[in-house]
């Protein structure tokens, strides 16, 4: 299956978003799926209402035949009180997106079977707590140079790891930020407990040679 995308003209109050469509077996996504966007807001090929009617003919004939067509605004009269961009918990360089663009990503995603996965919440937390767990235990227990392996280590592991999820198999593996974001905590915990001991057992020291004061 392909997609087409584009900008309508400005001004233009209605959009046609055309894509290419080949079904299958269609697998409806999970409660924990994410939408696998094509692109930024402006991705998709479109037309405005105006040029299914120009002469001379701007779009092909029979250029539809075949394909799913999405309509809707594609305006954006803030100054009226109305818009149809929807904002986004992600980022893109195009900014907001239109409400017939998210229609039609979700469509693609449904008819490509092509969401981005996840795994439960609970497996996700058990793997983040185990890694920061291994983390924490090799600054406690373990030689400074070794845990510093340990630590840099299971961030590129993780790091790794999500990259290939995501660009082999479509999976979202969170928690990368938490994990390099525990680094620095964990050892200032690590630190601070192994000088807290060190200074104990020199006070012990000082006390068994008849030094302490």
């Amino acid at each position: 299956m392909s997609f087409s995308f584009g900008i309508s003209s400005p001004g233009s109050t209605l959009r046609i978003t055309a894509s290419r469509t080949i079904f299958t077996t269609l697998v409806p996504p999970l409660q924990h799926d994410l939408i696998n966007f094509y692109g930024p807001g402006g991705s998709f090929r479109s037309y405005s209402l105006w040029q299914l009617f120009s002469e001379p003919r701007v779009i092909p004939e029979g250029y539809f035949k075949d394909k799913v067509v999405f309509l809707g605004f594609a305006s954006d009269l803030r100054g009226r009180g109305f818009t149809d961009k929807e904002i986004l918990e992600v980022t893109a360089p195009g900014g907001d997106m239109y409400g017939v663009e998210i229609h039609a990503t979700i469509a693609g995603n449904i008819i490509e079977n092509k969401f981005i996965s996840r795994i439960s919440p609970v497996l996700e937390s058990l793997l983040i707590v185990l890694a920061i767990f291994v983390m924490t235990f090799s600054i406690l227990f373990m030689q400074p140079q070794y845990a510093a392996s340990v630590l840099v280590g299971t961030a590129c592991i993780w790091a790794a790891a999500t990259f290939v999820a995501f660009k082999y198999f479509l999976y979202f593996l969170p928690g990368f930020m938490v994990i390099t974001g525990s680094i620095v905590q964990i050892f200032a915990i690590g630190m601070f407990t192994i000088a807290l001991i060190a200074q104990r057992e020199l006070e012990d020291t000082k006390r068994k040679v008849g030094l302490s004061t």
